[in-house]
């Protein structure tokens, strides 16, 4: 195994959990704040449960 296949396994990796723990604060977020429909719509549809939990770690929203 070359040391650029470990690395693209890596950034993989880094890829996954930061998806897993957007969506974890997603979760978190809308329950505290009584959202509802954005809480099922992230669960729903993934993508916006990432981008959501993202903004949240930026201060976009």
């Amino acid at each position: 195994m070359k040391y650029s296949d470990d690395l693209a396994g890596f950034f993989w990796v880094a890829v996954a959990v930061t998806c897993l723990v957007a969506i974890v604060t997603h979760i978190y977020v809308t329950v505290a704040t009584n959202y509802a429909a954005l809480l099922i719509l992230g669960l729903v549809f993934p993508p916006v449960g990432v981008v959501h939990g993202i903004g949240i770690w930026f201060g976009w929203w």
